[in-house]
């Protein structure tokens, strides 16, 4: 039986072995939210700047700090869009629509955004 301590650990290993999937293919990764969500899947997934050189958020005041879970920059979207990622990964799937409309640069210039549950059922990106 599964319980909500494996569903975590499952989703950790999935982000962390997708993100070096990533850099070992040579696809650039970024990040999207800098919610709270995400501090504590990347911390425990041990993912820095390594793997994730950067994430987003529209907050001004989040933006020019660091996730204090692996130091990871946060950047404006604007940034973002002119890092040109290959793909996004999107720690509040809920927002997906309305974060494409409002960093539709992303799919413009080819990159796609990656829903973190997809990850661990193995859709991989989300549909576009």
């Amino acid at each position: 039986m599964r319980t909500w301590r494996t569903h975590v650990a499952d989703e950790v290993a999935a982000l962390r072995r997708h993100l070096e999937d990533a850099r070992e293919a040579g696809r650039r990764a970024r990040g999207y939210r800098a919610a709270s969500r995400s501090i504590p899947l990347l911390g425990a997934a041990g993912i820095g700047p390594d793997l994730l050189p950067a994430i987003a958020d529209a907050a001004p005041g989040k933006q020019g700090r660091t996730l204090p879970a692996g130091a990871i920059p946060v950047i404006s979207p604007a940034q973002l869009v002119a890092a040109a990622p290959d793909e996004v990964i999107l720690s509040l799937p809920d927002l997906l629509a309305e974060v494409r409309r409002s960093v539709a640069g992303i799919e413009a210039a080819g990159g796609r955004w990656i829903d973190v549950g997809d990850l661990l059922i193995g859709r991989g990106a989300t549909s576009v």
